[in-house]
Formats: structure tokens, C-alpha cells, sequence
């Protein structure tokens, strides 16, 4: 599947899309609208972290969440001026059921208002989005998109109203408390836990923080969980949902969006596979915000880090090494609050970030049946051998029998992160190895002093995206600056997104912002992982009415043209997101 202007080709209406343009406020105005805090608040932390279920089979026991704690906490003592006192840990027997809603409620009362609380979750989650828990055709449940968390006494032993009981439910738990301290303190909850099955393909690297219940039957109502998600399926059963985000003073990040896993990163492959914060086991979003709010995530170098910038920075390391898309959610129509300072702390000095190394060479592995392609792989330009514990591709058979080593036999590409990038028949496998060869150094590009950043935002549905589906783009500047953004599909082509025409390579101003709603949607016969890359430059290079509008292979003379401007800029900014597609059952 490829990404493309919603009228079927590369033919935009683009005087629509210009009227659409988001216009940013006034930081004046934001200033005397938002609510503000006294600088002597007091940093509260509420900390759970299960890895030990004895309810549970050996397969589905966890490394991570007691790591991801001790970690947690002594960063917020050593590095964010968080008060010892202040913060509650519980682990494993710890965390019971009964001992998370009591200090839950606990915060209520030892906090005050204005204060500032951090809650924290790692372990296992659920969803009715299982297809086991779809089995219980409930009409009463208010919205099939409900989120729930696995104490460390829970157990899957017994009816099906027993095992409900045993679980900790967005809106029957947990929500109430969030209401209460939402309407005073400030919030940021982090909830390192996936919510539904494994519906993207993806290689077996680690293990899912996502338990799936076998439900049949069940009459509790469990109501709507704490961020609902209305399905943008038409085949689906329709609901009654609320905004996204139910709160005023509560920002939510999450590890995956609907229909992704969430990593546990097990000692098993480390440092083999990837490596963490300080070396132990940690879930995927835990480790890449640890990383962050250790200064990386200043992507700009000012001292702070906001909720924009750890967004971002969290997302770009989850992507080096999984499949899955960390997501933040603000309260609707309060969409400043991405650019306010986590936990309001200035770190000492400017951290930034180093320049992501990809390597020089694309490393390709193969397993099973695919080492038939051992040989030519290395013969070609630009590519070495790879092994399974380290690989920038894996190739592998999509089918399980013997094959016939035809041509026509479809053979899947996987990324070193695990995720599938693309199924295509045998002929076409080396042809799209060469391809990301050329892709991987337009991936690559990035200027780590520029001082300044950029941020893109996927308008419409989040998670897995379907053939036929629609798409928008937000994309903000710290800075004046000219706009170029980029579709890298899965055959490796490049679709230039924007701009299309003259019209719109004008300035964007700082405080400005671009907003196309469902300009693009899904289509094509293949299905994996594509790419958006958003550029600013702080003047139009010249070769951008030569770009716009257009659609390249690698091979083209085009992709030199974009890649030589790419690299003949000193102070640009860009910034990569990945989007999974899958074929339409």
C-alpha cells in the first residue's frame, strides 16, 4: 500500500487545504487564558510496576516493570526535584488490586491543590478489542474500546464476572480518581501497557505487555475506559464515545495506539538486540522516557523538555528497536499544553540530543527459506550481511510450507525494530533491498545544532491504518520556515506530499501551523510500514518547484535532486514518523 492524495492521484485541491491552515495563538493570549500554577507547588509520583503474576502462565510473567520503578524513581529524585517523600512505589505482591485503588484514592488526600501529580504504570493490559472478549456480544457495556490494567493478584481462574472483578477498569477504577484530582492538580499519567491484540505482523523480538482473557460470557458493565476510542471502521458495531481526552488539566502517554503491542525488553537480547537506559530490563515507552527526561528529549537545547519534545523523542527511540507508536493525549481543544514543561522542571545546562547512526552499510539477514538470497544480497552495492541479533532487514518466508522457489512465492521484509515493512513475491525482493539502501541515507538525514524543531501530527485515525482509510497532517514550527514533507511507501518511492504546487510553498510563520485534514488515504496491494518525513528550512531551497507535486523511485534522477538539496542544507530541522497498513479483512 502506498500513501496518496485522497482525489486518487497526485491532483490535490489545494485551495481547500490552504483555508484549513491551523493558525496558532498569541503566546500573550496563552498566557492569560491558561491556568496558572504557583511555582511552590509540591511533585507527587504514584509509581506500579507488576512483573510477577502468579495468576498467570510462566509465557506471560514480565522482566521490565520492577525495573522501570527503581529507575523511574531515582531519576525523579536525582534529576527533577521530585521529594522522596512524595513518592509511593508499589511492586509485584505489593500491588494488589485493593493497595492501587487505595493509593489512588490516597492522592486525594496527601496532595493539595495546584500540586503536581505523576502516575505511573507498568505491567499487563487488556481490551475488549480481543477478539476473545468481542465473543461476549455485550449490549450494556457502554463501548467495546475499554482499557484495563492487571494487578498482581489477578488471575484468570473462574467465571467470567470473577475475572472482571479482578481487573482494574479505566472508567469503573480508575477514572473516578482522575476526575477528582484533574479538577486542581496537574496530571501526567504513563501507562507502559498495550490494550489490544497484535493485529500488525511483526517479528517475534520481545514480549507483549497484553494478556488476552479467554471471555465468553459476562454481564458487568465496564463502561468506557480512560481515553476512548471511537473505531473509524464503518464494519464495526457503532458506539457512544467521548473526546479523547475527558480532562482539563490531564496530559496521557501511552505505549502503543489501538490495535498495537507494547514491548517488554527482556535481558534475553540485551545488548544483542538493543540496549537500555542503565542495562536492565525495561518496558519499550519506560526506557525511551527515561532516555528523555535525561535531557534528551531538550530537542531544542533551551533547558526544558515539554510534553512535545518527550513525545517525539519517546516516539523516534521506540521506533529504533519496535513496531509500536508511543502516543500523547491532551485535553481537547487545549492543545498548548503539549508545549508546557513536564513536571515544570528546568534541567541544569542544554542536553541535546546525538545524531541518530543508522551505520553505512544496510545490514540484511534471512532465515528459513529466504537464505536463498544469501549470495545476491551480497553482492549488492551498499549491503552487508546481517545475523539475526543484527540486522537493518530480515527477510523471511510469508509462507509456512515448503515453497517451490518460484518467482511468484511471497517472501516479507522486516525492520531491525521487528516490524513488517513489506510482503512481496520473490522477484521483487533484491529490487526493494536496493531501494532502501538509497532510502536509508534520506532516512538518515537529520542537523542536530539547528537550534530549532519541527513536529508532525497524524490527523485521523491513530495505530493501524486500511486500505480505503483517510489521513490528515498537523505540522507546527519553533520558527519561520518553508515546509517540505515526503511519503516513503513501501515499494521505497517517494510521494512529495508538500508542497504539491507554487501555492503553497510559501512561508510558514512562527506561532503558525499547517493543517490538512484527510488530504491523503491508503491504498496499493502491499502492506507494511511507510514513512512521513517533515522538513523546515529557514529559506526555500530552489530545487522545491522542481520536488513538488511529484512521485520517484530511488532509481530516478528526481531522488538525486532531493537528496543532493537535503544535504547541501546546514540549518534545517526534520522529524520521522512510521505508519503501519494492513489489508482490509
Amino acid at each position: 500500500m502506498k500513501i496518496i492524495p485522497w482525489t486518487g492521484g497526485r491532483m490535490l485541491n489545494t485551495a481547500s487545504r490552504k483555508t484549513n491552515w491551523l493558525m496558532g495563538v498569541c503566546i500573550g493570549l496563552v498566557l492569560c487564558l491558561a491556568i496558572v500554577f504557583p511555582a511552590w507547588a509540591a511533585h507527587h509520583a504514584l509509581l506500579i510496576g507488576v512483573s510477577e503474576y502468579p495468576g498467570l502462565p510462566p509465557r506471560s510473567q514480565l522482566e521490565g516493570p520492577v525495573y522501570d520503578v527503581a529507575a523511574l524513581k531515582k531519576l525523579l529524585v536525582a534529576e527533577l526535584g521530585f521529594d522522596p517523600g512524595n513518592i509511593v512505589s508499589l511492586t509485584d505482591s505489593q500491588a494488589t488490586k485493593d493497595r492501587i485503588l487505595s493509593a489512588l484514592d490516597n492522592l486525594n488526600k496527601t496532595t493539595s491543590p495546584d500540586d503536581f501529580v505523576f502516575i505511573y504504570f507498568s505491567g499487563h493490559g487488556t481490551s475488549p478489542q480481543d477478539k476473545e472478549f468481542q465473543k461476549m456480544n455485550i449490549d450494556d457495556m457502554g463501548t467495546p474500546y475499554t482499557g484495563a490494567v492487571l494487578p498482581f493478584d489477578f488471575s484468570i481462574k473462574g467465571s467470567a464476572d470473577q475475572i472482571m472483578d479482578r481487573l482494574i477498569i479505566g472508567r469503573r477504577d480508575i477514572r473516578p480518581h482522575i476526575e477528582r484530582l484533574d479538577k486542581d492538580r496537574r496530571i501526567f499519567g504513563v501507562f507502559d501497557a498495550c490494550y489490544s491484540e497484535n493485529a500488525f505482523r511483526s517479528l517475534d523480538m520481545a514480549k507483549t505487555r497484553h494478556v488476552t482473557i479467554p471471555w465468553t460470557d459476562a454481564k458487568k458493565n465496564i463502561g468506557a475506559s480512560l481515553i476512548d476510542e471511537t473505531p473509524s471502521d464503518s464494519k464495526e458495531k457503532p458506539v457512544s464515545a467521548s473526546a479523547p481526552n475527558p480532562y482539563k488539566n490531564t496530559v496521557f502517554l501511552s505505549a502503543s495506539s489501538k490495535g498495537e503491542p507494547a514491548n517488554d525488553m527482556s535481558s534475553k537480547y540485551i545488548p544483542q538486540r538493543y540496549t537500555t537506559f542503565d542495562g536492565n530490563a525495561h518496558g519499550a515507552l519506560t526506557n525511551a522516557l527515561l532516555i528523555g527526561l535525561s535531557g534528551t528529549a531538550d530537542l531544542d537545547g533551551n533547558g526544558r523538555i515539554t510534553y512535545r519534545e518527550l513525545h517525539k523523542s519517546v516516539r523516534l527511540k521506540v521506533a529504533q528497536d519496535f513496531s509500536h507508536t508511543p502516543r500523547l493525549l491532551v485535553p481537547k481543544d487545549q492543545h498548548t499544553m503539549k508545549d508546557n514543561t513536564v513536571f515544570q522542571a528546568k534541567r541544569g545546562g542544554q542536553v541535546r540530543p546525538e545524531p541518530l547512526s543508522l551505520g553505512d552499510q544496510l545490514k540484511v539477514a534471512a532465515m528459513g527459506k529466504a537464505t536463498r538470497f544469501t549470495s545476491a544480497v551480497t553482492d549488492l552495492p551498499g549491503v552487508k550481511l546481517g545475523t539475526e541479533n543484527d540486522f537493518d532487514l530480515m527477510i523471511k518466508s510469508a509462507s509456512a510450507g515448503a515453497g517451490n522457489n518460484s518467482d511468484t512465492e511471497k517472501f516479507e521484509l522486516y525492520l531491525g525494530n521487528g516490524g513488517l515493512l513489506a510482503e512481496l513475491p520473490a522477484s521483487k525482493v533484491l529490487e526493494r533491498i536496493k531501494a532502501q539502501v538509497r532510502v536509508k541515507k534520506l532516512l538518515e538525514i537529520q542537523w542536530p545544532n539547528s537550534g530549532s524543531n519541527v513536529f508532525l501530527e497524524i490527523l485521523g485515525k491513530q495505530g493501524i491504518l486500511f486500505e480505503g482509510d483517510s489521513l490528515g497532517f498537523s505540522i507546527e514550527t519553533q520558527s519561520d520556515a518553508y515546509i517540505l514533507l515526503i511519503n516513503i511507501d513501501h515499494a521505497g518511492n517517494i510521494n512529495v506530499v508538500y508542497p504539491y504546487d507554487t501555492s503553497e510553498t510559501a512561508i510558514v510563520k512562527k506561532g503558525q501551523g499547517l493543517h490538512m485534514p484527510g488530504v491523503c488515504r491508503v491504498t496499493g496491494e502491499f502492506l507494511g510500514t511507510e514513512y512521513l518525513k517533515v522538513f523546515a528550512f529557514p529559506t526555500l531551497p530552489p530545487e522545491i518547484p522542481t520536488l513538488m507535486g511529484e512521485s520517484f523511485s530511488p532509481e530516478d534522477p528526481l531522488f538525486n535532486t532531493l537528496l543532493t538539496m537535503l544535504n547541501q542544507q546546514k540549518n534545517g530541522v526534520t522529524t520521522t514518523r512510521m505508519l503501519k497498513t494492513e489489508r482490509r479483512q
